[in-house]
This record gives structure tokens, C-alpha cells and sequence, in this order.
């Protein structure tokens, strides 16, 4: 029915799946680190332009130094075009592995930011945002269940 080069349009969804796999091994981390991390604070101690934009925002490479609970010294790297919030307290939050104690990373810039309190215990999200959040995704499924239900299959 259609000529080869229609193929085409199949790139787009190839795209958007890598993408897809390349978001979920950092949420793969962040989620490992959330669970199983260690609470501790790093100082910025170099930073530096990595010459790339997002939205025309200079893209930055912060270096952060924190100790062990053992009193040993690791740095960790963030990039990113928000630098405000990587440089808005003196000694940042982070998180780590106490047996890879490398694998590290701020808590400002995991997504949506989690709230952690001064036990390193995760703040309750009210109900409501949770919900808030999803409310497009669920009326996205439920508006292609529909043109499917009704649409295609009468």
C-alpha cells in the first residue's frame, strides 16, 4: 500500500525510544540512590562551562567534594543549566553508596527535586499532587482508550 520511503515515520518512534531508555537508566540510579543511598553534604569546588546550551543557558560542569562516613574524599560531577540550584547553600545535599561511594548525586538535581528532612528520611507528598501529576498521562490513556473502544472497533 504504501512506497518504501514511508518507512520514514518509523524513525521518529526509534527516537523517542532511546530517549526513553537513556531517562530511564538515570531514573534507574536515582531510584537505586533514593533507596539505598547515604545522606551527605559535598562543596562546589570547581565549575566550569562545558560550551553546550539548553535553552540558551550555558550548560556547567559543578565539581562537588564530600567525605565518606569514614572520613575518605570523593567528588562528584553535575552538568547542568541550572546552576542556581547547585550554588544556592554553602554545603550541598547529597546522596551516595556507602559500597560505591563514587556513585553519587546531588539532590537538587534529581527529578522533581525529593524533600528530605534533616534525618535523611524522604518528606510525604500530599495526595493531591500525586494525583496532580498524573491527571495528563490518565487522560491521555483514557482518550485513546476511548477513540479505540468506540472509534476503531464499531
Amino acid at each position: 500500500l504504501f512506497p518504501a520511503f514511508a518507512l520514514f515515520v518509523l524513525v521518529f518512534p526509534l527516537l523517542g525510544f532511546f530517549c526513553i531508555c537513556f531517562g530511564q537508566r538515570k531514573s534507574w540510579k536515582a531510584l537505586k540512590l533514593l533507596k539505598y543511598g547515604i545522606l551527605a553534604e559535598g562543596a562546589l569546588v570547581k565549575k566550569e562551562a562545558t560550551g553546550s546550551e539548553i535553552n540558551e543557558q550555558a550548560v556547567y560542569k559543578l565539581t562537588f567534594s564530600f567525605q565518606d562516613q569514614l572520613g575518605r574524599e570523593y567528588f562528584v560531577e553535575e552538568k547542568t543549566h541550572k546552576t542556581y540550584l547547585l550554588e544556592d547553600d554553602e554545603l550541598e545535599r547529597l546522596l551516595y553508596l556507602e559500597e560505591q561511594p563514587q556513585l553519587a548525586v546531588m539532590i537538587d538535581t534529581l527529578p522533581s527535586s525529593p524533600k528530605i528532612d534533616s534525618q535523611g528520611n524522604l518528606a510525604v507528598v500530599s495526595f493531591f499532587s500525586c494525583i496532580r501529576c498524573l491527571l495528563i498521562p490518565a487522560l491521555t490513556i483514557v482518550g485513546h482508550g476511548s477513540y479505540f473502544i468506540f472509534g476503531v472497533l464499531n
